[in-house]
């Protein structure tokens, strides 16, 4: 609910911009007290339904993959440009991969020793096997054997995965597409020096597309209440599409201290594309009925918010106080005081008394001609 000072400054603005207005009218044309004073009115209606609330939004992709390089270096070359459609497997950076080469090549010698080393570990078990046999060495000198060819045969199973990984960090200098899709955005450029696992790029399924919004901690429970969601692009704003609500934050953004909110839309393919500006209106549940008039009807001179009535019998202006529910945007919504059916005078009521004569304006069903 709208504050009570909110509303007080919304309206005191508009008694000031409607008072400015009328002085300027009457600027050298002073009316007689008597005079009949032509006025432009409206039909009170009642309404049920709350004022819509409106967000700005952008379009994002449902499936958003952060993709990161899986070793550290620097960046030698980049491929692809925000907004390329890209295919499975397709390269999007390379990175400088002498360090991990040298590795790699390094790993490979010490497997190839260690081989070396359990290859000859191996026939000298072999031949220790024969001189047990013969009485030639004790039992406690073969399993000595024994044992030093299964250390050494455990070294070079180790040092051939230590190559294998090193030769799997000369691959990961290349960062390619994990699945088809848009590139979305970029974090870093040629000569970047990064480290693994930092963010360089945002790969997005465009199959997939919804409309981010932020939602203020006083209008959460009504977006999740919100009977009927529309989506309109700013692109295109004549065509308007139908929105449900997908996911909304139990936590408040860190920094804008509002929910993040999805907005799926049934919107034909081709017809969206990712990064738009969209505009999605939440019509809210119904409340206790109201009644719209513009803000320049509301007069407080009083010190009280009151309204002008015209008096179709007695063509007379009547002043009658209200009772305000809120404001949205232009118009104050009346829960008291007023009747659907009454006319409200809408503008220059700064400058009108108790009783005094009006007419309709010509045009006004209901103007005397």
């Amino acid at each position: 609910m709208m504050s009570i000072h909110r509303i007080a400054l919304q309206l005191s603005v508009a008694a000031l911009m409607a008072v400015g207005i009328s002085a300027c009218s009457e600027k050298g044309a002073a009316k007689p007290s008597g005079a009949v004073r032509p006025v432009m009115t409206l039909m009170a209606t009642a309404s049920t339904s709350l004022p819509s609330a409106e967000y700005a939004g952008t379009v994002r992709s449902r499936f958003e993959t952060r993709l990161a390089f899986r070793t550290s270096g620097q960046i030698t070359a980049r491929i692809v440009e925000v907004g390329d459609s890209l295919a499975q497997g397709q390269v999007l950076m390379r990175m400088d991969p002498g360090d991990a080469a040298l590795a790699a090549s390094s790993a490979s010698a010490q497997a190839d020793s260690a081989a070396v080393t359990a290859d000859g570990q191996s026939r000298d078990l072999t031949r220790a096997q024969g001189l047990l046999k013969e009485g030639f060495i004790s039992e406690s000198e073969f399993e000595h054997q024994k044992s030093s060819t299964a250390q050494a045969v455990a070294q070079m199973k180790s040092a051939r995965a230590q190559r294998d990984s090193a030769s799997r960090q000369v691959g990961y200098t290349t960062l390619i597409a994990p699945r088809s899709g848009v590139l979305s955005d970029l974090t870093a450029e040629v000569g970047t020096n990064i480290s693994a696992g930092q963010p360089v790029a945002t790969l997005a399924d465009p199959q997939h597309l919804e409309i981010a919004i932020s939602v203020p901690e006083d209008q959460v429970d009504q977006l999740k209440a919100a009977q009927q969601i529309w989506v309109t692009l700013w692109a295109d704003q004549t065509l308007r599409y139908a929105g449900h609500l997908r996911t909304l934050s139990q936590v408040a953004n860190a920094q804008t201290r509002t929910f993040d909110a999805r907005i799926t839309l049934d919107a034909p393919a081709g017809r969206v594309r990712l990064g738009q500006t969209a505009s999605v209106q939440v019509a809210r549940a119904t409340g206790p009925s109201v009644i719209r008039v513009p803000l320049t009807a509301i007069d407080q001179r009083s010190g009280k918010a009151q309204l002008w009535i015209f008096d179709p019998a007695r063509s007379q202006a009547i002043a009658r106080t209200v009772t305000l529910a809120g404001v949205d945007k232009n118009d104050a919504l009346i829960s008291a005081g007023l009747n659907p059916g009454e006319r409200v005078i809408m503008s220059g009521v700064h400058i009108l008394r108790q009783g005094q004569p009006v007419r309709l304006m010509q045009g006004e069903r209901g103007a005397q001609s």
